[in-house]
Order: C-alpha cells, then structure tokens, then sequence
C-alpha cells in the first residue's frame, strides 16, 4: 500500500514525504475486513475493498525527520506493582 500513495504523490511537490497513518489503517481495515468477509457479493466486496483504499489514502500523515520529543514521565507509573504484592 505504501508504493501505491508514493505512485499516486510522484507529481506532488510537498516539504515532507507522507506516508499512511498505521492506526487509522488498523481501524479501516478492522471494519472494513469484517464487512467484507460477511458479505456473498462479489460486488460489494470489491466495492468495500475501494472503500478502503480511499480510506487508506486519506490517512496520510507527514514523515518528519529528526523529530523526537520525550514522553512525559506518568505520575501513576509504580517501582514495585502492587498486584503482585504478598500479604505477610
């Protein structure tokens, strides 16, 4: 999928080379992939199929190199978890 977005943005000059965004795409295919499986119609299962390529090509975000920002540190993150803690 990602050389088909690449074939489809050649002509595009953009600052940033996109590339489809991964959770987006779980969520479409998830839907989509059960619709799909459900249905006896070769037609709307190919119809649900470029239903999802569009999708796919919607969820497009920039790569942006050299970007790397710490995660915050979570107050409720715990040295020793306490579900595991024995009584005694």
């Amino acid at each position: 999928m990602n050389e088909q977005v690449k074939e489809e943005r050649k002509g595009i000059k953009t600052k940033y080379e996109y590339v489809p965004n991964v959770n987006q795409v779980i969520g479409s295919v998830k839907d989509v992939l059960i619709a799909a499986c459900v249905t006896s119609s070769e037609k709307e299962k190919e119809a649900l199929m470029e239903r999802l390529k569009e999708e796919i090509t919607h969820a497009l975000v920039p790569v942006r190199p050299g970007r790397s920002n710490p995660r915050p540190d979570n107050p409720r993150k715990s040295k020793f978890h306490h579900n595991q803690k024995l009584n005694g």
